[in-house]
């Protein structure tokens, strides 16, 4: 894989993001969708980057909570996982791979995953 010095500071979004209405899920939801995720990936990286969002439910950490943009990472990722995503499966772990190399802060995770979820929605 290529990683590109021409990608766009996340940070640039800060505040700025709109939300769409999402689903509420537990905590115990969220981790059996992410263990449902994780066994289709084939990327380290991807895997690495979904073991630490579940780590961070698991634990009540607050890394992937966005305080900027008002939401948590892991509310975009159980919203997407909700829907039939086989289709995007590539650009989803292309995505969580980039978080994992390129922004593992939570404006990097929900910024990279709700251009996923609004992709998907549209």
């Amino acid at each position: 894989m290529s990683l590109s010095n021409n990608y766009i500071d996340v940070h640039v979004y800060d505040g700025t993001l709109l939300i769409p209405p999402l689903i509420s899920y537990t905590e115990s939801e969220k981790c059996e969708q992410i263990q449902r995720l994780q066994i289709k990936l084939t990327n380290s990286n991807a895997i690495a980057m979904i073991k630490l969002i579940e780590s961070c439910i698991i634990n009540k950490t607050q890394e992937n909570y966005d305080g900027a943009n008002k939401v948590d990472a892991s509310d975009l990722l159980a919203n997407i996982l909700s829907e039939k995503y086989d289709d995007i499966i590539d650009i989803l772990e292309e995505q969580l791979e980039d978080v994992f190399l390129l922004g593992q802060c939570p404006q990097g995770r929900t910024t990279r995953l709700l251009q996923i979820l609004c992709s998907i929605k549209n």
